[in-house]
């Protein structure tokens, strides 16, 4: 069994915020158990510095986020590059989002290494053979508001853990932090889409990098854009396998967006025939893909590419006018 405590390795990342809140725009909060809450920007400021930091934690210290930029023809916008060498732990384990508690009422998305204290869900961690028994917990909760007493007690007891040893770091998706980390999830997307949707074995990728741009944010409760379009008309992902050359090539063809029945629509449209449940969005799970995929086949040494960045979709999403001499591809 493969056990690294990857929440002592985030501690480490979370320890330079809370010795240093202001430096990073946070608020730290200690609740009458004991536990601690780091507002990024439900009341805090926030900003993309923390949502880098925060994205290193959701990968439990197993990957690097770094913050750069990604061009679209005449304009650029922020992004993150991410990269781990532990991909499936990485990302299925530890980073994508899963409800720990069962109550509706507590029904929190919960992201980031503590997770693997809690094993769930349980038959993915017996499938990756992976453990941790760190007695501390890190955690990434993507809400609105602060954390109760109350959810703070139900998070530490699924993690088998003292609330004083739980730290909670609160992410809302309209924030810059939120969006920051939400772009650093592209290689998450790959990687559920290889296990959930394509029953691909997940432990035969060796390395993976993603590059997403961020999201502008809207404060409001309206807002045009959604995280998601950006990872799918945005996105790449560049991923190692074992695996035969043709399997390889249609690997690659079926990971992108452009291979889904949706593409071509915005998430914003989408969900609004859906009534915001992504669940009743045609393809659903199988939706999360981003834009462009590259497999280097470790068995051959070439390199299976397919889908691209769609500056057109990215424009349309912003409500950017086109520009006179383009050579933008347009999804009509």
């Amino acid at each position: 069994m493969v056990e690294i405590r990857v929440n002592e390795l985030a501690f480490r990342v979370a320890e330079k915020i809370l010795k240093d809140p202001e430096r990073f725009g946070v608020v730290v909060k200690k609740l009458q158990n004991g536990a601690t809450a780091v507002d990024c920007g439900v009341n805090a400021k926030g900003g993309f510095e923390i949502g880098r930091l925060v994205t290193e934690i959701c990968l439990g210290g197993l990957g690097n986020a770094q913050l750069t930029h990604m061009s679209f023809e005449d304009f650029a916008l922020p992004a993150v590059r991410v990269s781990t060498g532990w991909p499936a732990v990485a990302t299925l384990c530890i980073q994508a989002g899963y409800p720990l508690l069962p109550d509706e009422k507590t029904r929190i998305v919960c992201s980031g290494p503590a997770r693997a204290l809690a094993r769930k869900p349980k038959d993915l961690f017996d499938f990756l053979n992976f453990h941790d028994e760190s007695k501390v917990g890190v955690i990434v909760l993507q809400m609105n508001e602060l954390p109760s007493l109350e959810t703070a007690e139900a998070i530490a007891a699924q993690c088998e853990i003292d609330p004083s040893c739980l730290y909670m770091f609160v992410t809302p998706s309209r924030s810059i932090a939120g969006a920051t980390q939400i772009a650093g999830r592209a290689m998450e997307d790959v990687a559920f889409t290889m296990r959930e949707v394509l029953k691909y074995d997940v432990r035969k990728i060796g390395q993976m990098i993603g590059l997403a741009p961020i999201v502008p944010i809207c404060e409001g409760a309206d807002t045009k854009v959604f995280p998601d379009d950006f990872l799918a008309y945005g996105g790449t992902v560049y991923l190692t396998v074992r695996s035969v050359e043709e399997d390889s090539d249609k690997l690659a063809k079926e990971l992108v967006f452009e291979a889904t029945s949706i593409y071509g629509r915005t998430f914003a449209e989408l969900l609004k025939e859906a009534h915001f449940d992504f669940r009743r969005i045609p393809g659903y799970p199988g939706i999360f893909r981003p834009a462009q995929v590259l497999v280097n086949d470790l068995k051959t040494g070439k390199i299976h590419k397919a889908g691209s960045t769609n500056p057109y979709m990215i424009r349309k999403c912003l409500g950017l006018a086109e520009p006179k001499h383009s050579s933008i591809n347009r999804i009509l």
